[in-house]
């Protein structure tokens, strides 16, 4: 009873968290660490800013240093400078913008100052989970045989270092290295389990956003919208003529017409193209007539693409028709790729000009109230100067052939889109061409709508074929 009383009286308590001695890592685990860090960070350094080399050249000195015993922790006031410097950084190197780049650029910054942070096994393991990370982002840039293998490379590392933080003795590098090859291995079957098993969604970094997007083809236009447009050079649509492929100025290919504009969109005002075409109004005397084939790509939407105007198209499943718009419309969105051929007409003669009726004549020259103003006044002033159709559509492409630029870097725009484009910053793509001009006929009383689509295409001379641009 004695002996038991004394030793409740001699019990040691449990030190509090923050007085505890810290468990620090053996020299050995900490180089695998470093040296892992190096091979990971290596190929994104190459692809980022340069002043992210000193960053990392920074921590790796400085944690090299505390190695041998020289320099000791840093202080909570020199982290705090490296991570504003950091910051700062990234802000000057991206002016502001988030994107795939200005992420992965965080990544690496977060990735590197973490080393100097690292004192127990929990703090290592930490980074290599981020390693994991950072190995995937390496195929942002590069998706090559040989990145592949540098990635697995990686990986391989990753594991042995992983492995290495609870190892109680000592093992060469050829032997981390295999054991980090044999787990790695053995993970295989797994991996290729779930690549079969598991959906392959689209990557988050792809999803567009309010002021990335890329060139391409699409049922809405939104001038103004968008600061940044990338070349999108994936294929939309591949043709094969039958005979000879008509002149550079006879390939455009139409998609959809717009006929609808709120303000600062123009839309379709049915998005499955109206009522199917009824051969006999279609009066006018064909010429030019030309056969081809086309296999388009999916896109998620019922509309697809033609010369001028179809005279007919067919499929294995006689799911196409021809609209009033000589537009091209499947009974459902295309899914998957399809195949179809098409007998076009480039020239119409016609035994006389075609007229619109008075609710078509409405219909395209409509714009909202109190939208654009300066744009409004600009045509007024053309049409008060006796100016006709002609003379006005003539004055329209002289303002625009004598002050405008084209860029895929224009300014963002305002509420009135349209009066800033013209007037004030004058630098756009397609976009805002079309647009504006057809804002510009309508605003002087002539019907106008925007046609979407592709102008010519590259010939491959092998598969006999032509892109669209």
């Amino acid at each position: 009873m004695f002996v038991k009383q004394l030793g409740t009286y001699f019990k040691p308590r449990r030190l509090p968290a923050k007085t505890r001695p810290v468990e620090y890592l053996a020299r050995d685990k900490l180089a695998w660490l470093l040296v892992m860090q190096a091979l990971l960070i290596l190929p994104l350094l190459i692809n980022l800013p340069f002043w992210l080399w000193l960053v990392w050249a920074i921590t790796a000195l400085w944690r090299t240093q505390m190695f041998r015993g020289r320099w000791g922790a840093p202080a909570s006031l020199v982290k705090t400078f490296l991570a504003l410097a950091c910051a700062g950084g990234l802000f000057a190197s991206y002016a502001g913008k988030t994107g795939t780049e200005t992420m992965v650029g965080l990544l690496v910054c977060a990735f590197s100052l973490k080393l100097l942070e690292v004192n127990s096994a929990r703090d290592a393991q930490l980074l290599v989970f981020i390693g994991f990370i950072i190995t995937a982002t390496q195929f942002l840039f590069s998706q090559t045989p040989q990145a592949a293998a540098y990635g697995i490379l990686c990986v391989i590392v990753l594991l042995a270092s992983w492995r290495s933080l609870y190892l109680t003795h000592m093992q060469s590098t050829g032997v981390r290295l295999k054991r980090g090859a044999m787990i790695l291995l053995h993970a295989l079957p797994l991996m290729l389990v779930l690549f079969v098993v598991i959906p392959r969604l689209g990557p988050l970094w792809a999803i567009p956003n309010q002021q990335a997007a890329k060139t391409g083809f699409s049922n809405s236009l939104s001038p103004g919208d968008l600061g940044n447009l990338a070349l999108d050079r994936s294929p939309a649509f591949r043709v094969e003529f039958t005979g000879s492929p008509p002149p550079a100025n006879q390939l455009y290919w139409r998609g959809l017409v717009l006929d609808i504009f709120d303000g600062r969109t123009w839309r379709m005002r049915d998005s499955w193209g109206g009522r199917p075409v009824n051969p006999a109004e279609t009066a006018g005397t064909k010429r030019a007539l030309i056969d081809y084939s086309i296999i388009v790509e999916p896109h998620g939407q019922p509309w697809l693409f033609s010369l001028m105007t179809p005279q007919t198209v067919e499929n294995t499943s006689n799911s196409i028709r021809i609209t009033p718009d000589s537009l091209l419309m499947n009974r459902i969105p295309i899914a998957q790729r399809m195949r179809y051929q098409v007998r076009s007409a480039l020239q119409i003669d016609w035994p006389e000009a075609p007229q619109l009726n008075k609710l078509q004549r409405d219909l395209y020259t409509r714009l909202p109230r109190n939208r654009n103003p300066q744009t409004r006044a600009l045509a007024d002033s053309w049409r008060s100067q006796g100016l006709n159709d002609g003379q006005i559509i003539a004055q329209a492409l002289a303002l625009f052939n004598r002050e405008f630029t084209y860029t895929l870097q224009p300014p963002l725009l305002g509420q009135h889109s349209v009066d800033e484009f013209l007037l004030v910053t004058k630098r756009g793509f397609c976009e805002h061409f079309a647009s504006s001009f057809s804002f510009l006929l309508r605003a002087a009383g002539i019907p106008a709508r925007v046609i979407v689509g592709y102008q010519g295409g590259r010939w491959n001379p092998v598969e006999k074929t032509l892109l669209p641009p």
